[in-house]
Order: C-alpha cells, then structure tokens, then sequence
C-alpha cells in the first residue's frame, strides 16, 4: 500500500545508537515527574514501579535467554544448512554466554524509554535521548515487526493485568486515560527495550530477530507475574484499589448532538431513525452536529469539502491490519490490536483526523460513545472486552462505509458484535484462553482484522461460524444440564416422598394405643419404606396402597382384643402380615440384628394379645394420641445455592430439558421473580468473593426448584424460589440485562445526548 501524505517521517538512527544528547545508560535516572503530574499519590509509588519492573524485568530477561538457549541447541542439532546452523549457534551462544550483559543493557534502555514516556514530552523524540527506538537498515520493518510481535504476546498473557496497571500508572503520570501515549511499563516498552538493547551490543539483525522470537514465547507469562505484582503494591498503596476495565471518555458529540436531537421534530421509528438523521446529514440534526464537532475547515480548505473517502479508508485499513511502518503519525497500532481501551478518540489527534470530513469526525465520536458503553458494562469479563475492543477500528470502517450500522438492528456487524457479546456474559476465566469460547473468538476476531476492506461478507461468515459453533456446544450443555435436572427432580421426589410417608404414618397412628417398638419401627423404617415406593411409583399406585394397608394391619394387630372372634381373626390374619413385615424389611434391606429384634418383640405382643386379649400397661402407656412425626426425616430443599453432584454416566435417555420449565403457582407469587426466565443469566458472589454467572436452564415443576448452570453445563446448582427471591431482594443476586449489547449502547447514547441537550 502507498505511503499517504500525512504519514509521518521516520527517525533515521539505528536501535541503540547514542546521540549528542546523552546515552540511554545516561538518561535513565533523567525522569522527574512534571508539576502538576504527580497525582494525588505522590511520585514514591511510580518510581517503586519504575525500579521494581526493571530489576524483575532484567531477572526474567536473563531467565528466558537460558530457556532460550537450551531451545536453540536443539534447532542447531536439528538443522543441517551451513547457514542455518551458523545462525542457531551464534544465539545460542549469545544467549547463553551474555545473559547478564543483554539484560544489563536491556535495564538501561528500560530505563530510558520510562523517564521519556513518563514525562509525556510533546516534542519530537532524539534518539538516545528520548528512550525512543528507531529503525533505520535493511531489516526496519522486521524489527517493528519484531516488537510488535512481543508486545502483542505480552498483551495477550496479561488481559486481566494490563488494565489496572495502565489506569493505575496513567493516574500517577497526570494522564489518566494514557490519552498521551501509552504506559511507560507496557508490552511496547519492554518490546523496543528488548530489540533496543541487542542492537546496542551489536548483536546482528538476524540473530535480534531470532532471539526476540523465542522471548516471546518464555517472557510474556512472566512479565504477567511482574504486572501483577505492580497491581497489588499500587492497590495496597491506595493507587485506585478497584479499576474497571475501561472508564468512558467525555465526547464533543454529546453536547452539540443533543442540542440537535432536542431540536429535531420526534419520528415516529425511534432512535434508529433518529440515528440515520445524524448520520445521515439532514437538515435538522446535523446542522447543529457539524457546527460543535467538525472545528475550523483545514488551511485552503471549503467549509463543506468532501474529503476523498477512500484515503480514509485506506488509512483505517493500515491500522487494522497492524502496518506499523505504513501508520499515521500519532496512532500506536499496538494498542489498537490488542483492543485493552477505547482508543478512537486518540484519533481526532492524530494526522488521520486531516483527512476526515465534519460526517466521518461525527462517526467517529458516536463508534467511540458505543465503545464507551462496551467497556462500561458490567456483564462482560473485562478479557472478552478486550477482544471486542479489537475491532473497534473495523466497526469505525463499517460506519464510515454504511450508515445503515446504526439504523438497522439485522446488519450483520452488529448481529455479531450482540451475538459474540451475548456469550461473553457467561465465559469464566477458568475456561481458560487456549481453547473454548475465548480461543474460538480470538480466531474469529483476527479473521475479520486480517481479511475485512470493504466487503462485509466477512463479518456475515464470522456470525455463521460463531453460531454454529455456539448451537453445538450449546446442545452439549444441555445435555449436561438435563442431568442436573433429573439429580434435581429425584432430590424433589424423594423429599416429596418423605412428606408423604410422613403424613400417612402420623394419620395411621393418630389416637393409636401403639407400643414403642411399633411405633418406632414405623417412624423409622416402614416410613422409609414408602418414601421409596413414591418415588419409584407414586402415592396412588397398587405397591404404595399395599404397603399403607400393611401398616393398618400392623397397628390394628398390637391393639386390645376384646373378645374371642377377634383373637380368631388375628391369629387367622397373622401369616400374611409377617409375611408383607418381612418382605418390606428385606426391600429395605434393613441389618438381620436389627430385623430380628422387631419380629422377636412383635411376636411376643401377638402371644400376649391371643393369650391376655390386651397388652401389659407399661407396654402402650403414653403413647395414644402421639402424631407419629418424629423419628421422620425431612429432606428440605435448600433456600441457598446447593452444587449439583452429577453421578457417572453419559446423559443418554435423559428427559429433554425443553419438557417442564413452567413455573407452578408458588413460583409466580414472588414479584422478585416475575423477570426471571429460563436462559436469564444471574451474577453472584462466590464463596472467595469472586463474582461468578450462571444461567437459568430449568425449572422444576414439581417444587419449583430453580436449576442453574455455567455457559458449558459442566457447573450446576439449585435453588428453591423463595430462596432466590430473597436474594434478589437483597442484592446478592442481579439479574443480568438480555437486550442486545449495541440495542442498549445505542440506546444509553441517545439518552446520554438528550441529557447533555436538558
């Protein structure tokens, strides 16, 4: 691609080259904060970072350069051009024999590039004395190439990291949002440091460039340990002790667009067709949009120019495909790649707001107030925020190109953006990013930064792609959820069951005359007995109406006999009972000592009552009248989150989960769950106090019982409603918003506008 005419010269001295100005060596104890940039923390904690990263920094370089060599002995043995093998030994030996020099040289260059970078200096750079690195030889994109390359690495290691430590050191530096440049500890800092301090000991290109390789794949996850670490000491020092992901950046689109959107007459279509006024240029929105946005027409320039669109295009086309070489002055196309903050504003700054017209400065703004929304919403995991921001240099192409983004909800941009947003509610980091969800979405979102230019059947075959893998893995999780729910539906049955023998034991024995050991043995085990048989056949079948009858027979067996005919009867009746007695123990599989013990004692009642007619006094004293409750146990269905225990086994012939999900009339009294529906996903807090999600994938309509699950079905938990209404009431659970993510940025934009407009 030609080189535009605002794309700015680059330096001509080589990495590590010195100027008159001073070495980096000399410069690197230079920095002092300017007045007014300190903070309200003071220096002392940015100058801890500074000496801390640079001492663990060169430890972890020296560590890695051993790991390295040993990496390249092996591809020295292996190889077998003169060439090739020549190149593998001089940096194995390098790397082996000059550990402790390179990262020497490495801590200087460090050093250096955090003093110049702290200081935010708007003057162009020296070599030398700036802390900056050039590239001027044979191989100058290779070597930007190369510190791309670890600084992307490095980006990618540390998604949960870098955002706090940039929010954090932007804070100490006076530039909160790094709206100035970018964090003087970050992946390109230690990239440029890196190439910077081989080229300073003369260490060949090729040899730089093949020892930078290898550091990328050993220093990135330690260089997350040491961001880590930085974290931790800042927030203990009191240095923004919670940081979200991404803090929104106040727009010159929200005061002039709401004077405008308060001007404009209400159309009856809503904000999308409000958004197409805006956008696309009619008399009553964007009057008043190009007067507080576009700023004074360029030197020779009409006030009204149409600038030429495809230089544009073109030049947003450098950025996204990462052409540092090719970038307009004043973009860092790293940062944009790695997609940890919101970095369209940093555009009206640079040379790439010369070729933008007072429409395309509007787009601009409003792509950048959406991404605000993004990084500010609270349901997506601040890594996936990342891996949209990734994109936010494409959505600004597609805005440019076609206006009908904003005014059409099924333009496949947003259909993907809602749809990759819409499972990033439920990635858990312990997913991990090397394969799953977040693995399936980076490759799609370098798809799309590799191939997209202006057709936008790229992004249609990324949507395609995202939700066929979606439907499988989906199927997947429900059948893993179907299992939960069945252990769900066998803990309700059983509990029910229990309720149930529960209640015909206590009628059965209501106003009895019962001696203990009956009334033991049917509190006890024949209670048991049928809570089973209700679960395995309910409460009106023929083995349930047995063995209540059998119980009859028992109670009625141990009572007075009064007179001859019924001693007959009894002795008659007798045989069977024990009979039923004794294959009901046997199904309970009750231990021979104990059964024993029953049919002993049982027996001796029956000889008294044939013998006497009644029993002894102190056999029955006390005991008419009792409920027969206690001694039942209850299994009650837990009102907190209770883990789901799948037991071995694939989910073959489980029930389909789309059978039962209506709510029963309980369920529905609670007004806390009136929005709560099967697919709602939830936020709460873990035991560690982390916040986790879950989903809602079923709910039983036998108790009402609320089944929960993770994004892949591999987690599940229930909850009773009751339960779950109280703790929505008191906000240990919050329900999370379904509408679709640009629905509600476009939604919270316009809002935002007509506030500033009030």
């Amino acid at each position: 691609m030609p080189d535009f005419p605002f794309v700015g010269r680059r330096s001509t001295r080589a990495f590590g080259q010195e100027s008159g100005h001073g070495s980096w060596s000399q410069q690197r104890h230079a920095y002092r904060p300017p007045r007014g940039r300190r903070g309200p923390r003071g220096r002392e904690p940015l100058e801890e970072s500074r000496d801390i990263s640079a001492l663990r920094l060169g430890k972890a370089l020296r560590d890695c350069l051993v790991l390295a060599a040993g990496e390249l002995r092996q591809m020295f043995e292996q190889s077998s051009g003169a060439d090739i093998c020549r190149l593998y030994m001089d940096a194995m030996v390098l790397s082996r024999d000059r550990a402790d020099k390179i990262g020497e040289s490495f801590r200087a260059n460090y050093l250096a590039a955090f003093n110049w970078k702290a200081r935010r200096q708007k003057s162009p750079f020296v070599p030398g004395a700036s802390g900056e690195l050039s590239l001027q030889d044979a191989y100058d994109q290779e070597l930007a190439g190369a510190v791309d390359n670890l600084a992307a690495a490095i980006v990618e290691a540390c998604p949960d990291e870098l955002p706090g430590l940039d929010r954090r050191i932007g804070l100490l530096i006076g530039d909160p949002g790094l709206a100035e440049g970018d964090n003087p500890l970050g992946p390109v800092t230690i990239g440029k440091a890196v190439v910077g301090a081989l080229g300073g000991l003369g260490v060949p290109v090729k040899v730089r460039l093949l020892l930078v390789a290898q550091l990328a794949r050993f220093l990135p996850e330690r260089v997350r340990d040491i961001y880590q670490e930085l974290n931790v000491r800042l927030a203990e020092r009191n240095v923004l002790p919670e940081v979200p992901c991404s803090l929104p950046v106040a727009s010159p689109v929200a005061a002039a667009g709401g004077r405008a959107l308060a001007a404009a007459p209400a159309k009856p279509g809503g904000l999308y067709e409000v958004l197409q006024d805006l956008l696309s240029g009619s008399p009553t929105a964007l009057a008043g949009l190009v007067a507080g946005i576009a700023g004074p027409a360029l030197p020779g320039q009409p006030a009204h120019e149409v600038t030429d669109r495809q230089r544009l295009v073109a030049a947003l086309d450098t950025i996204q495909h990462g052409r540092h070489a090719n970038a307009p002055v004043g973009v860092d196309v790293v940062a944009f790649r790695d997609g940890r903050a919101n970095l369209l504003r940093r555009l009206h700054d640079s040379d790439l707001a010369r070729v933008m017209d007072p429409l395309d400065r509007m787009t601009l703004d409003i792509v950048a107030m959406v991404f605000d929304y993004i990084y500010g919403d609270a349901r997506i995991p601040d890594a996936m925020k990342a891996m949209l921001g990734r994109l936010q240099i494409a959505v600004f192409k597609v805005a440019v190109l076609d206006k009908g983004f904003f005014s059409h909800k099924n333009h496949p941009v947003r259909r993907f953006l809602d749809l990759l947003a819409e499972a990033a509610v439920g990635w858990d980091p312990r997913e991990g990013r090397d394969g799953g969800l977040y693995r399936k979405a980076s490759d799609l979102v370098s798809g799309i930064l590799e191939h997209f230019e202006s057709d936008q059947a790229v992004f249609e075959s990324a949507l395609t792609e995202l939700k066929a893998w979606l439907d499988a893995e989906k199927r997947e999780a429900d059948r893993r959820a179907a299992r939960s729910a069945r252990v769900v539906k066998s803990r309700e049955l059983v509990e029910m069951g229990r309720r149930a023998a529960l209640s015909e034991v206590a009628a059965c024995l209501e106003g009895q005359a019962v001696p203990p050991v009956i009334r033991a043995f049917l509190t006890e085990h024949w209670a048991a007995l049928l809570a089973i048989l209700y679960v395995r056949a309910g409460a009106n079948g023929d083995v349930w109406n047995s063995a209540v009858k059998t119980m009859k027979e028992l109670i009625w067996s141990v009572s007075a006999k009064a007179g001859t005919k019924y001693r007959d009867r009894l002795v008659e009746r007798l045989p069977n009972l024990l009979k039923r007695l004794d294959e009901g123990v046997h199904y309970l599989g009750l231990p021979e000592a104990t059964r024993n013990a029953f049919f002993t004692k049982l027996v001796q009642y029956h000889a008294e009552l044939i013998r006497a007619g009644r029993l002894a006094e102190h056999d029955t004293r006390g005991e008419a009248g009792q409920d027969g409750a206690e001694g039942v146990p209850v299994v009650e269905l837990s009102a907190d989150f209770e883990p789901i225990e799948l037991p071995p086994g694939n989910a073959d012939g489980v029930e389909s989960l789309e059978a039962g999900t209506e709510p029963d009339a309980g369920v529905l009294a609670f007004k806390e769950l009136a929005n709560v529906k099967r697919g709602t996903w939830i936020a709460y807090r873990g035991e560690d106090g982390r916040e986790l999600r879950a989903k809602l994938s079923w709910i039983s309509p036998l108790k009402g019982i609320f089944l929960f699950t993770d994004r892949q079905g591999l987690r599940a938990m229930s909850i009773n409603a009751a339960g779950l209404a109280a703790k929505l009431s008191a906000g240990e659970v919050r329900v999370l918003d379904a509408a679709p993510l640009l629905d509600r940025a476009v939604t919270s934009m316009i809002d935002q506008l007509q506030r500033h407009a009030a």
